[in-house]
């Protein structure tokens, strides 16, 4: 984003730059949006998932899925952005979307440790754990779906070591 002009996104989403203005009055504007997208929709998906019924365990690999194989077929990418998304003026949909994702992946996790499907250690790092592959999911662009998998398989397979279930690693 930093580094294109607006003439670059027009062209890249295949409209004359003058029509990128009337939907947009900046390219703040243009960045804003495409932050709430990326942020909101993962967030109601966790809230979902953290309101729903059944094993903590599968609502939270369910959730994992999806939110891998939602960024390995996203057309845009802001993963790498996250941090100046956090610190941004003007952001603040964006800032309250991410916040609710956070709010809703720890509940999960607490619904979890409170059945004893999840280590209580976990908790802290298995959002960053999402992060992290989230954005590689962005970043290989020649990612398959059993990606998708493998990566859901090595979030589990790292809390059960927590746990102390090196056998089902």
């Amino acid at each position: 984003f930093r580094g294109a002009s607006t003439r670059q996104i027009a062209e890249q989403v295949g409209v004359a730059q003058p029509s990128l203005f009337k939907h947009f009055p900046s390219k703040r504007a243009i960045l804003a949006e495409l932050a709430v997208y990326d942020m909101d929709v993962p967030a109601r998906h966790a809230e979902q998932a953290a309101e729903a019924e059944g094993s903590a365990v599968d609502r939270f690999a369910h959730y994992v899925a999806w939110d891998l194989e939602w960024y390995r077929t996203m057309p845009f990418d802001l993963r790498g952005m996250t941090e100046e998304l956090v610190s941004s003026e003007g952001l603040a949909d964006a800032q309250a979307a991410l916040a609710r994702w956070h709010r809703a992946i720890a509940r999960l996790l607490q619904q979890g440790v409170d059945a004893g499907e999840v280590a209580e250690s976990a908790v802290p790092f298995l959002p960053t754990v999402i992060e992290t592959l989230s954005w590689h999911m962005v970043h290989a662009s020649t990612a398959a779906p059993s990606s998708v998998d493998d990566a859901v398989e090595l979030v589990l397979a790292a809390d059960a070591i927590d746990r102390g279930h090196e056998d089902a690693v």
